[in-house]
């Protein structure tokens, strides 16, 4: 559910693979009537998360006065046609982060889960040296 909307602004959306799933990781076609089962996922499923997750944390701001959002990905151990880093020896576990990510927070993970630091693209996407030394 975590997926970027409008789908233009999905880096996977070109490939079917936006909020909405339309196709295959072959190219072929998943779905018939997109439109009007789109707008119904989109009205039923995706606002009614991204709501409930905005009111909980809100919710937790206003007790906490801040918050982290953990966002973890799996990898499959075959890279699909469709993935934009075809790197062969992707982790099995990835923790997502952004500019707002606390070092600390990564250097906690890494450490109880015995890697040594962040991947060089993520330091790209953040602009942020994350080396866990």
């Amino acid at each position: 559910m975590e997926r970027i909307f409008p789908d233009e602004h999905e880096e996977l959306y070109k490939y079917g693979r936006g909020f909405f799933y339309t196709k295959t990781d072959v190219g072929l076609e998943l779905r018939h009537d997109i439109e009007g089962i789109k707008n119904h996922i989109y009205n039923k499923y995706y606002l009614t998360y991204h709501q409930k997750f905005k009111k909980i944390v809100d919710d937790k701001i206003k007790k906490y006065e801040n918050v982290s959002i953990i966002d973890c990905q799996s990898f499959s151990a075959a890279n699909f046609n469709t993935d934009i880093n075809k790197n062969p020896k992707m982790p099995d576990k990835c923790i997502g982060i952004n500019s707002h990510t606390p070092k600390y927070l990564c250097r906690i993970f890494c450490s109880r889960n015995g890697y040594q630091k962040v991947s060089q693209e993520d330091e790209k996407k953040t602009g942020k040296n994350l080396e866990m030394d």
